[in-house]
């Protein structure tokens, strides 16, 4: 089924000149390079001119301003390595992140290429330097359809309260939760994008609030539903569902001990589908480094491109 709820995204990279990223100190290693990415995020609501109930113009709409977040991610380096050795750096939050604002992987990466191209132009015009600081200012909009309710449009707004707790994506706290229990949330735990009618979940009994169109919802190995914000924070604390008390048994990479079987809804994404869409996107950058720096690396090869029509967006997976 075609989803019809339309997300926009914008974004600019620049350098980030801000007092918190000249205060990042050099690590004190003189062999080294500092590289910090930072998403700065503003939710937004496009909301639609009472009186203009038929013309689907941009100018119709008005922007209001939900909530804001940031995320940064700080790496060294060799000083003299090869600059795509900075892309075997560890960006999975990164990527899990703005998976979660619910963009397609050609949007993610186009953001990510551009923070690299960025960095590669200040290192290749000052090799010197011992921190390059790159910023992206993402505003994730939701916009208010033809004949909706504003309401409806801000139940299904992409907002921090709504999704993975920031701490835990960004790895702020050591002790939230263990490493184990925390590669089961990023990367194990099913999220699904739902639809009017789907019958997945009627209501979530976690926070006793129903699903809007468009909600991330998870399932546990048990087959309870509950949102996925709710079910994360939840078993940040306790690994058994909220319902039957059942527990859910980890393997050593966080990943789910047992096997269940795929309900027909569309999956936004999983531990596996992101594991295998992060390499791909890691490959294809690493491609365009290399033909953009000269450099012969020899890569694993493109097997297959799979495109996906959504209706309002166009999702590109990747697949080995």
């Amino acid at each position: 089924m075609a989803l019809n709820f339309p997300y926009q995204y914008y974004f600019d990279v620049s350098i980030d000149d801000s007092i918190e990223s000249l205060a990042i100190p050099n690590p004190g290693v003189e062999s080294c390079k500092v590289y910090t990415f930072k998403l700065r995020t503003k939710f937004k609501v496009l909301r639609k001119h009472d009186d203009d109930d038929d013309d689907d113009d941009e100018g119709m709409y008005d922007y209001e301003t939900l909530e804001t977040e940031c995320l940064a991610a700080t790496y060294s380096v060799p000083k003299h390595a090869c600059f795509v050795e900075l892309f075997n750096q560890p960006f999975r939050h990164i990527y899990f992140r703005l998976k979660e604002y619910l963009m397609a992987d050609y949007q993610i990466l186009s953001l990510i290429q551009r923070m690299l191209n960025l960095a590669e132009r200040i290192v290749s015009f000052d090799p010197s330097v011992p921190v390059v600081s790159i910023v992206a200012d993402v505003n994730v909009c939701t916009k208010q359809l033809v004949g909706e309710k504003i309401d409806e449009a801000l139940d299904r707004a992409v907002r921090p309260d709504r999704l993975t707790p920031l701490d835990l994506v960004a790895e702020k706290e050591k002790k939230l939760c263990c490493p184990r229990v925390r590669d089961f949330l990023l990367y194990g735990l099913p999220r699904f994008i739902v639809f009017e009618g789907s019958g997945l979940m009627e209501e979530c009994s976690i926070c006793m609030c129903g699903h809007s169109c468009g909600a991330l919802v998870s399932w546990l190995p048990c087959k309870h539903v509950f949102h996925s914000h709710c079910v994360t924070r939840w078993l940040m604390k306790r690994q058994s569902c909220p319902l039957c008390r059942h527990e859910i048994v980890l393997d050593d990479k966080g990943g789910r001990a047992t096997t269940n079987e795929i309900f027909s809804f569309h999956i936004l994404f999983s531990g596996a589908e992101l594991s295998r869409n992060w390499a791909m996107i890691k490959r294809v950058v690493l491609l365009f480094l290399v033909l953009y720096s000269s450099i012969i690396i020899f890569t694993r090869p493109v097997t297959r491109l799979t495109t996906i029509d959504l209706g309002a967006y166009m999702d590109i997976w990747f697949s080995n």
